[in-house]
């Protein structure tokens, strides 16, 4: 037996949707906004060791598509007083849930200069792995929050020492479909 519904009745629900269409662009300007990040340094004077301040800032472009983003960034961050450029590829899974988006997300990192005191300038690649939600205000604007698990496959080498960072880093930007 059908039953008619008020109008009344599916104004909110009309009201609380949004349509994300897929197979499309994504870029997000974001900032670090929590971190446990921890350096294991193996010679003193490195200028890391011990709990470390995460600060940065980043943009990422995403191919956006059918619920398995590719996603490539970039970000300017600085390790207590050790600033480092890194760049990073990786896999986002997201699940449709109308305005929520969560989703899972694995990525590789790369960076060519770690800055430490003397000079020196350390690469170093690694990896991430966390989760995250996608909240869409309207089809083409999105706020993107995430906490990921960073570490590196192997220490960074110095001529003095090794450095290890692992951590856990939060990230809040803003993103635009298109």
């Amino acid at each position: 037996m059908l039953t008619r519904l008020s109008p009344l009745v599916l104004i909110p629900a009309a009201s609380s949707c949004v349509v994300v269409s897929e197979g499309h662009f994504g870029a997000t300007l974001h900032t670090v906004g929590y971190d446990t990040t921890h350096a294991d340094a193996t010679a003193p004077g490195l200028g890391l060791d011990g709990a470390v301040d995460v600060e940065g800032v980043g943009v990422d472009v995403a191919l956006m598509g059918h619920g398995a983003d590719f996603l490539l960034g970039y970000e300017n961050r600085e390790y207590d007083d050790v600033e480092a450029d890194e760049f990073w590829a990786g896999l986002r899974q997201t699940w449709d849930q109308g305005r929520f988006s969560p989703y899972i997300l694995g990525k590789v990192r790369y960076s060519d200069g770690l800055e430490l005191p003397g000079g020196d300038s350390e690469s170093f690649v690694g990896w991430g792995l966390g989760i995250g939600v996608l909240i869409w205000a309207t089809e083409h604007v999105y706020l993107d929050l995430n906490l990921v698990h960073e570490d590196l496959f192997q220490d960074a080498d110095t001529p003095t020492g090794d450095i290890d960072l692992d951590g856990w880093v939060g990230t809040a930007g803003i993103g635009f479909a298109f």
